[in-house]
């Protein structure tokens, strides 16, 4: 399964690619940078991202960094101490326990799309990452520095009760 989800993934990034960035799929060659993160060998300038979990698969393009990040819910993946900081793991043991699965995955899929589009994956630890969810949006402290002349933005996607989606790019505006 997890093999056509990779065939899947790949099919919509050549789709994205064509559609969003105007490239052939002979100008979509993949390499990867020092943390791993892919890129078009022929066109560095061009940004995609692609991720994969359950039956969910997701593939962002941008003319700037961009990272996405798709969870299928399990709750027996649920370890606060690999991902979340002090700030976050005591908001999240003080949710009620049916609201704690969402809260967990929002942070996670939130934090990976984030180290994704900074490029530096787990090479950056998610723990000195703090995020505060709030109505009006995401604030986030000890974040990798975004580049030159921008900032991360950073949300969660729409999804439907189990899972759970985030997106990261780099935006205009001052660097954090």
């Amino acid at each position: 399964m997890d093999a056509l989800r990779c065939l899947a993934a790949e099919a919509l990034l050549h789709l994205a690619a064509k559609e969003g960035l105007d490239l052939d799929d002979e100008e979509t060659a993949v390499a990867h940078g020092p943390y791993g993160k892919p890129y078009f060998a022929a066109h560095p300038e061009a940004h995609f991202n692609l991720s994969h979990s359950g039956a969910w698969i997701l593939c962002a393009v941008h003319d700037a960094p961009v990272g996405v990040d798709v969870e299928q819910e399990a709750p027996e993946r649920m370890d606060t101490h690999t991902f979340m900081s002090p700030q976050e793991a005591l908001r999240h043991s003080q949710l009620k326990r049916e609201d704690r699965p969402n809260h967990f995955f929002r942070l996670w899929t939130l934090k990976e799309s984030l180290l994704k589009a900074a490029g530096t994956g787990l090479g950056h630890d998610p723990r000195r990452i703090t995020l505060s969810l709030e109505a009006s949006g995401v604030t986030l402290e000890g974040a990798p520095i975004a580049p030159l002349g921008t900032r991360w933005v950073l949300d969660s996607l729409p999804m439907p009760v189990g899972a759970a989606a985030a997106l990261c790019f780099a935006g205009p505006g001052p660097r954090q």
